[in-house]
């Protein structure tokens, strides 16, 4: 009697590993814009710009300084999150933001990251 045993799963562990250049189907275009948007490597450290108003930066740059209090900048989160939603009815929209503020209100992992907040400023 013979035995038939089953054919391993390919691994590709058993062929030898020869690198690789990516291949690039918009003739390079995708390198030149990831160099073209990477800061010049000088050395030299630049300085940040300034966060754009009404960015999410400048909000956590205003709660950092103690000039937004948390609950103005979850708020405005709330907000920012509905607006985001395009294509929502008016009750559509009143239902997402009452989630949300229900959510930050009631649910344990996004209270404790709240907490986090408060401790952190």
């Amino acid at each position: 009697m013979t035995t038939i045993k089953p054919t391993p799963p390919a691994t590709g562990l058993d062929t030898p590993s020869v690198p690789r250049e990516p291949t690039d189907a918009g003739g390079g275009a995708f390198r030149a814009a990831v160099d073209a948007s990477a800061p010049a490597a000088t050395g030299a450290p630049t300085a940040a710009a300034p966060a754009p108003a009404g960015s999410l930066e400048a909000l956590v740059e205003g709660v950092a300084r103690g000039q937004v209090d948390r609950a103005a900048a979850l708020e405005t989160l709330v907000q920012r999150a509905a607006d985001s939603a395009r294509g929502l009815t008016p009750a559509g929209r009143a239902a997402l933001v009452e989630h949300l503020r229900a959510t930050l209100a009631t649910d344990p992992a996004v209270s404790a990251l709240v907490r986090d907040l408060d401790r952190a400023t």
